[in-house]
């Protein structure tokens, strides 16, 4: 395992470099109106900056909330203070300030598809909707910039007006720009890194209304840090990502008995531009999935059978599943689950099929219903003992769990705290079901999964159910101890966080 860097020397460097860029960024503290609606960074007057009591009068949306927020998964919620949705810089400027005269924190709060509290606060919740607009565009160079509340899925289809394309994308596009950067989101592909890879610059505003613009070559330190910062450095406004032209993909997706996968990992990982396969536990088969960029479908489709398979797979594959696992969660009735794993598997999944569509249409799919979710990253060697740990753990333990296991592949990277930091990684993520929002028993067979990829040089998916501290983050992080220091400085105060927060960055 790796471990952290003990010397802090060169942080003095990095401070110093942002203490310099103060001189070029706006500050509301001194500068109230160095930012107006237009958004654009200029000189403004010197007066006083308004008290706290002043700012809760003069912004309607500082009214008290009695609303709870909920996340999609509907297995976490908080009731925050006040709920914002500010409609320029400045607005967002003035909550911070008034957050830090109260003592309060603030959270921004995405499209909640996150299955974990990373977004939860009972302070002040922003959300960035109305900074949804793409600001410029170039075709030819492929060089985009948007704002941080921007939903994927309408970015996706802003760029294929322009003709352009993100080059990965996770399995769904409900996420906002902001929000996939900030918790390292991924798809697969070993010549492809995490989504933030992409990102060419970024605006980040500090918790005392300071605008930082960062890249590699602009304070390289804090872009490093910026790309995968769990909203703990600061909110997210404008980012800047190098796109590619539009492309389709042909997707072809077979069955494949699982001591095959084991046996050819290698092969699947480089067998295609994009590979991931999922593993049905209680069975002994997978099903591997392929996709390159082309201009041509590589096996003919039936428009009439895909329609056709389309309805079997959502009759089949959401309403009858979900009913099935329904009645398996009720007591004495788990035993059903490997049976049910196998019948649908056999269903659904013991044929080829192929696809070929725009890309993003090919990398998204339906991830069905709520659901409990943990996704581990662990260096690429080790996917194949990682997964005999797993098919043990489930055999011995007598678990009775849901498909699939899904198992993806990601290019390394050197973002600070992207769990593919120092190498390729496979991610591996296990799912537990909430059929019509009926609990199940998932813990026991979680934590035996965390304790699993914790021991063979594993990370958690930032977003999703992990039982991570300071410590074990900073034995697997070489540049913890840098980006703690970094978030010390940039916010002192901890205005950003919050109980998620709290237990990764708290050392005792």
């Amino acid at each position: 395992m790796k471990k952290a860097k003990a010397d802090l020397s060169h942080i003095g460097t990095v401070v110093n470099n942002l203490d310099k860029a103060q001189d070029r960024v706006a500050i509301y503290e001194s500068r109230p109106n160095a930012l107006v609606e237009g958004d654009d960074v200029g000189v403004g007057g010197h007066e006083e900056p308004p008290r706290s009591d002043q700012l809760f009068s003069q912004l309607p949306s500082f009214r008290l909330n009695t609303n709870t927020w909920t996340n999609w998964a509907e297995i976490v919620s908080c009731q925050p203070s006040y709920v914002h949705t500010p409609e320029n810089v400045r607005e967002i400027q003035q909550i911070l300030q008034f957050a830090r005269a109260k003592g309060e924190n603030v959270r921004v709060i995405g499209s909640g598809h996150s299955p974990s509290d990373i977004a939860c606060t009972d302070g002040h919740a922003i959300s960035l909707r109305h900074f949804d607009r793409i600001l410029s565009l170039d075709q030819s160079s492929g060089i985009v910039t948007a704002e941080a509340g921007i939903v994927i899925h309408a970015l996706n289809e802003k760029l294929r007006e322009a003709k352009l394309a993100l080059s990965n994308l996770g399995s769904i596009s409900d996420q906002t720009l902001g929000g996939l950067l900030a918790t390292g989101t991924h798809g697969t592909g070993i010549q492809f890194g995490i989504v933030a890879t992409t990102v060419l610059s970024l605006d980040l505003m500090t918790a005392n209304g300071e605008v930082l613009t960062c890249s590699r070559t602009l304070l390289p330190e804090l872009f490093s840090a910026a790309l995968c910062s769990l909203g703990s450095l600061g909110i997210i406004l404008r980012v800047t990502l190098q796109c590619e032209p539009l492309f389709h993909l042909d997707a072809v997706q077979y069955p494949l008995p699982l001591h095959s996968v084991m046996l050819d990992l290698k092969r699947i990982a480089n067998s295609a531009e994009h590979a991931r396969f999922w593993w049905f536990p209680h069975t002994d088969y997978c099903v591997v999935w392929t996709a390159n960029r082309s201009a041509n479908r590589s096996l003919a489709l039936n428009p009439v059978h895909s329609k056709l398979r389309e309805i079997k797979n959502r009759a089949i594959g959401y309403y009858s599943l979900e009913a099935a696992y329904w009645l398996s969660a009720h007591k004495g009735m788990d035993r059903m689950v490997p049976y049910i794993n196998k019948l649908f598997r056999r269903l659904l999944f013991s044929n080829t099929t192929a696809q070929f569509d725009l890309s993003y249409k090919v990398f998204n799919f339906d991830c069905l219903f709520k659901q409990y979710v943990t996704e581990w990253s662990i260096p690429f060697e080790h996917t194949r003992i990682a997964l005999l740990k797993l098919k043990r753990l489930i055999d011995t333990e007598g678990h009775k769990v849901h498909f699939p296991v899904e198992v993806r592949f990601v290019k390394g990277d050197d973002i600070w705290l992207s769990p593919c930091e120092g190498g390729d990684r496979t991610y591996i993520g296990i799912i537990m079901y909430r059929p019509y929002g009926k609990e199940v028993p998932y813990q026991s067979y979680f934590d035996g999964f965390c304790k699993i990829m914790s021991e063979l040089d594993g990370r958690p998916h930032w977003a999703k159910t992990h039982n991570w501290g300071f410590n074990e983050c900073q034995k697997s992080y070489p540049r913890w101890n840098d980006f703690v220091a970094m978030r010390d400085k940039l916010d002192p105060e901890k205005v950003f966080f919050n109980s998620y927060l709290e237990k990764i960055f708290n050392q005792f």
